[in-house]
């Protein structure tokens, strides 16, 4: 189990460049592959499954049953079970890492010796892409971003992320305050607007002590007491949201206030129509948003006329927008139904999610947990591979010695 870890571990970091230099073909549902497997080794473990997920999990299935036999769009097994299998995908991860993460003790050297070596790669290349243009240059705000050899600037800056915070955890306080400030320099110079936002969270509660106590306070008191969600939590909870939400109004504004139909825009203004017309079902798995109706290319799209726009149509070549979205595909596919269960199992998720062992490892929990919720206001990172490289890293850290 422990090799399967590490393989996951590493193949995740290099695959992109791997499959950008065309060195090395690996199958993009390597982490599907992987996370089913542990699933088979907790199962033939533990003989059982939690009870208070595997109710909400069958109720889901059920719902999208309903859901396919009531929408106007024949029921198809190939794409029912390719969509709910990568949707309960992260869902099934967190839950059978918490009984194997036990498989990590004595490797946490290995993936802090990784962690550091890619992050010193990435601090050293910098400098001398920025004199002899040695990656491809990308723009965003009308300045030169950085992503390294990574085709993707989110899954450059997630990666960083992941890395970073495993990085400045070792036993060394200044070795682990350097990874900690070259991880927050990385992420910035991506320019992208959830690194912006992350790292604004990073530095609250990393370098200020007395909101750092007050954020341990309140979540471990509405943990415990499983209130977290309460209005009273919520209201409390706002000037420190609306604090680090407030640079996002500039991004908010392009996608949705400027005019122009972006792909975001299309997608929520589509999915509420479909959310509308279907209430309180959905489309159904498959349909709309998510990868099987991309890859099984969605008759909703054609319909739609998405199969003659940029980056929406099925043989868009290089830019891609179908799974730009997460929100929308929810309340489009399974309806008012299906959202109120995904929502459940999520409240439940986030319970077990935060941890309060130590300072850092309740950091650590924070900072995922927040950076996979900023992730599906615009994407669906939290299914992809990435969602489960990122909620990996916690247990590793939670391996610690």
């Amino acid at each position: 189990m422990s090799l399967i870890f590490k393989f996951f571990f590493v193949i995740t970091i290099i695959s992109p460049i791997l499959k950008e230099f065309g060195l090395v073909f690996i199958p993009s549902f390597y982490d599907e592959f992987i996370c089913y497997l542990l699933l088979f080794s907790y199962l033939t473990l533990f003989k059982k499954f939690p009870k208070k997920y595997l109710s909400l999990i069958i109720s889901f299935f059920v719902i999208n049953i309903i859901s396919s036999l009531n929408s106007s769009y024949s029921i198809e097994i190939n794409r029912f079970a390719l969509d709910t299998l990568l949707f309960l995908k992260p869902i099934l991860f967190l839950i059978v890492m918490v009984k194997l993460s036990f498989f990590l003790k004595g490797s946490f050297n290995f993936y802090l010796i990784i962690s550091r070596s890619v992050l010193l790669i990435l601090v050293l290349l910098y400098p001398l892409n920025f004199v002899e243009g040695v990656f491809e240059k990308h723009y965003r705000f009308g300045l030169e971003s950085y992503q390294a050899f990574f085709p993707n600037p989110g899954y450059y800056s997630n990666i960083v992320l992941a890395l970073g915070l495993i990085s400045s955890s070792g036993k060394n306080k200044k070795t682990n305050l350097f990874y900690l400030i070259a991880t927050i320099l990385l992420m910035l110079i991506s320019l992208r607007f959830k690194s912006f936002v992350v790292v604004a969270f990073i530095v609250l509660i990393f370098f200020n002590t007395r909101i750092y106590n007050k954020v341990f306070s309140f979540m471990e008191s509405r943990i415990s007491a499983r209130k977290l969600f309460s209005i009273k939590s919520i209201l409390i909870s706002l000037p420190i949201l609306g604090l680090i939400l407030i640079p996002g109004y500039t991004q908010f504004k392009f996608y949705f206030l400027s005019g122009e139909a972006t792909p975001r825009l299309i997608f929520w203004n589509e999915g509420i129509n479909f959310f509308l017309q279907n209430f309180p079902f959905g489309l159904g798995p498959g349909f709309f948003g998510s990868a099987a109706a991309k890859i099984f290319y969605s008759p909703v799209y054609l319909e739609l006329g998405w199969d003659s726009l940029w980056g929406l149509s099925g043989d868009s070549n290089g830019t891609n927008f179908l799974n730009d979205n997460f929100w929308p595909m929810i309340i489009a596919q399974y309806g008012f139904l299906g959202l109120i269960i995904i929502l459940t199992i999520y409240k439940k998720l986030i319970y077990d999610f935060v941890v309060f062992k130590n300072r850092y490892e309740f950091r650590y929990s924070m900072i995922i947990l927040f950076s996979l919720i900023m992730s599906t206001l615009g994407a669906s990172v939290l299914i992809g591979n990435m969602g489960l490289f990122l909620i990996f890293g916690k247990f590793i850290i939670e391996s610690r010695q």
